[in-house]
């Protein structure tokens, strides 16, 4: 393909001078994106545009409700150029390629100089960015609204549902917990949070921050209840929630700080506490001050475990009895990360709770019956259950330092890559999973939105030999469908609460919470020998 000719016929650079669109062409670069492929997602920084060859690409602005398609791109299209407009600018948008697609990338640098040298070429761009603009907010104004906070009013508050104390406004606050907050909501209020290193300027550049600027931020719990929360009547304190974001070795003393307070509804974090002990204790303060505390567990919350334990049966050809009754050969699970090694939790209590907690709402291993053989090192644990129903076992895996596929790393280059995959065998040929399903949930970098661009794949009925994938590259958010959850629950008396089905409260989540102290306590012996 002679790319001058092909430039030179696209509307953008139609106008340019041939000795420009040579130089133009001589510094892009070709780049050919499979499938499915992310070339960028809202937040990134914005340094390249792009123009489309061969094959399509789509905008999109994700949403509560799904991902709002803002353009379709394909041959002679440009793309991505809105960015670079603005210094340091980054990406208001997401682009996935919709079918294998070849696209010419075309540097900031190389971008900048071909606008200072054309007038012509300025001008088209600046009609672009006008009908670009008028299209976007034509597409998402129908769910534009309007964040006003009146403490004043009774009634307003009313409206607003619960206030809210974020305690630790660390990475994962700041970027997966905050963020949520941010978005409008008549379930919740940020009114406070409480973190001794947060300074207010790392505040007013978070996601949260941008559109809360003003929530006040304490050192200490004692600053917390001496100059907030003793302000509130009696009907406010009984409404507050404390959403806890703490590492575990500390969230037993932090929540019964906040419990005795007078604190009423609590969400806790994976997984809780770090002994036994303290798990008892923290549940015997629950019942003694009639607190209802959620433990933040997007997975039970999800509908995928029902998807999955349906979709089992099915393969197994009994649909209509117990998964704990189906023979299974052999059921593999990860949860790994790379560079997961940084984080201070040890490889039982980070990666771990997900793959314990999916097991349980999945159906496949009763924990209050079966505990599993542990091993591991330094970076990662293995728990091995065998129930009477699956031969070769249940192999479950969590390591922080797991090493990607290169062609991953090459698709998604900004991400620190998860590997979160459910493998079941039906037979004993295990050339080939009777099904697989893939869990890979990423945050976008301002931790507002999760992209998850995992697969569930199942033999068709008709033809063993095809296999049909059901992709799951949509944008979801399931830590924002767990807080509505917990939120609505919120609203019920203490004894509806423990009972609701919809919910995981403190004592439902024993079983996990407890089982995982026991593969924390031989992982930590089996390392030190």
């Amino acid at each position: 393909m002679d790319i001058c000719t092909f430039l030179s016929a696209t509307s953008l650079f139609s106008a340019l001078e041939p000795a420009t669109v040579q130089r133009l062409a001589a510094c892009c670069r070709m780049e050919m994106y499979p499938d499915g492929a992310t070339l960028f997602v809202a937040g990134d920084p914005g340094d390249e545009m792009f123009v489309v060859v061969s094959g399509s690409v789509k905008v999109l602005v994700p949403s509560e409700d799904g991902d709002i398609t803002l353009a379709t791109f394909s041959h002679g299209d440009t793309f991505g150029e809105l960015a670079l407009l603005e210094v340091g600018g980054r990406r208001s948008a997401t682009a996935v390629a919709v079918e294998p697609s070849d696209l010419l990338v075309v540097a900031r640098h190389d971008f900048d100089t071909i606008l200072r040298s054309s007038p012509d070429f300025l001008y088209r761009q600046l009609c672009k960015v006008a009908m670009r603009l008028r299209r976007t907010n034509q597409l998402v104004s129908p769910q534009a609204s309007i964040d006003v906070h009146d403490r004043t009013s009774s009634a307003h508050q009313e409206a607003l549902g619960h206030d809210v104390t974020l305690v630790g406004y660390g990475r994962y606050g700041r970027l997966h917990i905050g963020p949520k907050y941010a978005t409008n909501s008549t379930l919740w209020n940020m009114a406070a949070i409480v973190d001794p290193l947060l300074t207010r300027p790392q505040y007013r550049v978070s996601r949260l921050g941008l559109t809360r600027p003003d929530v006040p931020i304490f050192a200490t719990f004692d600053d917390w209840r001496h100059e907030y929360f003793s302000k509130l009547d009696d009907a406010a304190k009984a409404k507050h929630v404390v959403e806890i974001a703490l590492r575990p070795d500390v969230v037993y003393d932090q929540t019964v700080l906040y419990m005795r307070a007078g604190i009423k509804n609590v969400i806790l974090p994976k997984p809780v506490t770090v002994n036994h002990e303290q798990f008892d204790q923290l549940s015997e303060e629950v019942t003694k001050h009639g607190v209802k505390a959620a433990v933040a567990s997007q997975w039970h919350y999800s509908d995928l475990p029902r998807l999955i334990r349906r979709e089992i049966k099915r393969l197994a050809g009994q649909p209509h009895v117990r998964l704990a009754d189906v023979k299974l050969q052999r059921v593999e699970l990860e949860f790994s990360k790379e560079n997961g090694a940084a984080i201070s939790a040890t490889p039982p209590l980070s990666e771990l709770p997900h793959a314990i907690q999916l097991l349980e709402s999945i159906g496949l291993v009763d924990l209050a019956q079966h505990q599993p053989e542990v091993s591991g090192n330094e970076v990662s644990v293995e728990a091995v259950y065998r129930p009477t129903n699956i031969t070769d076992g249940i192999h479950v895996r969590a390591s922080l330092d797991w090493t990607p596929d290169e062609r991953v790393k090459v698709q998604y280059p900004h991400w620190d890559v998860q590997n979160r995959t459910l493998r079941v065998y039906l037979h004993q040929d295990q050339s080939e999973p009777s099904m697989s399903v893939d869990f890979w949930v990423k945050f976008d970098r301002t931790g507002r939105y999760a992209i998850r661009p995992g697969n569930l794949i199942l033999p068709d009925d008709r033809n063993s030999e095809w296999r049909d994938r059901l992709r799951m590259d949509f944008v979801d958010d399931q830590l924002l469908t767990m807080l509505r959850k917990i939120y609505a629950a919120f609203d019920q008396d203490f004894s509806e609460f423990q009972s609701d089905e919809r919910v995981l409260p403190l004592d439902r989540y024993a079983n996990v919470g407890k089982q995982l102290m026991v593969i924390e306590k031989i992982w930590q012996d089996t390392i030190r020998q």
